[in-house]
C-alpha cells in the first residue's frame, strides 16, 4: 500500500505569556528601572520534539498518550489547523478532521446551515453537500433539531453532528480527536461500524480516544506519544496500550 502521511522531524514549540495581571503597581516600576527583557515574562515549551514516521493507506492507527504528551498538537499538525516550528509532514489525499467540539460551527446558525458551513470548511463542494445532506442528519440523529441553532445543542449533539459531517467527507485520510469516546453507546457503535467501513474503502484513519476497546477493535498499529516524542509505535495494538496504561505522567518539556 501507498504512503499517505509522512512525518519527518516534526517540532512545534509553544510560547506562554506569564499572567502578570495581579502584579503590583511597585512591581511594574520595579521591572521598567531593571529593564526586565521580554522574554523573562515568557515561557516556551516543546509540544512536539522530532517526530518521524510514516503511514500507509487503509490503515487505522491509534495516537495514545496522557493529556499534554503532544497528541492533539500532531493532529492539528497534520489536519493543517498550525504549522510546525520544524520539519515537514507530507499528505498525499484530502484530510477530513473532527479535532475539537464545535470545530468549523457557528453557534447562531442551525445545524443544517452547519453542516453547509463544517462540509465547505474540510473542502466538499456544494453538490456533494446536498448529495450527502440527508445521510449526514440521519447519521447524527439530531434531525427533531437540525433546523435550531447550534448554540442550543448539548455537547453530546454537536459531537455527534461534527463526526457524521466529517465521516461522510470524500477524503482520503480521516482524522478523529476523542469524538468516539464521547458519545453515548448507540453511538459509539454506529461510529465504530462507519470506521470499518471507511477501512474497507481503503481510506486511512488516525484515531485519538482514551476507550481502550475502541483502540483494540479498529486499530492495527499505536502512536504512543509522552513529553512530545515517539516512545512506541508498534502494531502489537494490546502490548503497546499496556505499555501506555502503565506509563506516569510527565513533565512539561521547558525549551
Amino acid at each position: 500500500m501507498s504512503l499517505v502521511i509522512t512525518a519527518t522531524n516534526l517540532s512545534k514549540r509553544y510560547s506562554i505569556h506569564i499572567d502578570r495581571a495581579f502584579r503590583t503597581f511597585r512591581d511594574t516600576l520595579a521591572d521598567a528601572f531593571r529593564n526586565t527583557p521580554k522574554d523573562k515574562l515568557v515561557q516556551k515549551f516543546w509540544a512536539l520534539q522530532n517526530i518521524s514516521f510514516s503511514i500507509r493507506a487503509g490503515e487505522c492507527v491509534g495516537i495514545v498518550g496522557r493529556n499534554g504528551a503532544g497528541k492533539s498538537t500532531l493532529l492539528k499538525i497534520l489536519s493543517r489547523v498550525t504549522l510546525p516550528t520544524s520539519g515537514k509532514v507530507v499528505l498525499r489525499g484530502r484530510v477530513a478532521s473532527l479535532l475539537e467540539l464545535g470545530t468549523g460551527f457557528h453557534p447562531e446558525l442551525t445545524g443544517r446551515e452547519n453542516i453547509v458551513l463544517n462540509a465547505t470548511i474540510l473542502g466538499e463542494s456544494q453538490q456533494n453537500i446536498r448529495r450527502k445532506m440527508d445521510a449526514i442528519i440521519d447519521f447524527s440523529g439530531v434531525e427533531a433539531f437540525i433546523d435550531t441553532p447550534i448554540k442550543r445543542y448539548s455537547s453530546g449533539m454537536q459531537t455527534r453532528l461534527g463526526f457524521a459531517v466529517a465521516s461522510h467527507i470524500e477524503g482520503e485520510i480521516l482524522i478523529v480527536d476523542e469524538a468516539i469516546s464521547t458519545g453515548d453507546f448507540d453511538f459509539q457503535k454506529k461510529c465504530t461500524m462507519l470506521i470499518h467501513e471507511i477501512l474497507k474503502s481503503g481510506r486511512t484513519v488516525l484515531l485519538v480516544s482514551h476507550e481502550n476497546s475502541s483502540l483494540e477493535e479498529l486499530c492495527s498499529r499505536i502512536i504512543h506519544v509522552a513529553q512530545g516524542q515517539i516512545v512506541q509505535d508498534s502494531t502489537d495494538v494490546e502490548q503497546a496500550l499496556a505499555t501506555y496504561l502503565e506509563t506516569p505522567l510527565a513533565p512539561i518539556n521547558k525549551a
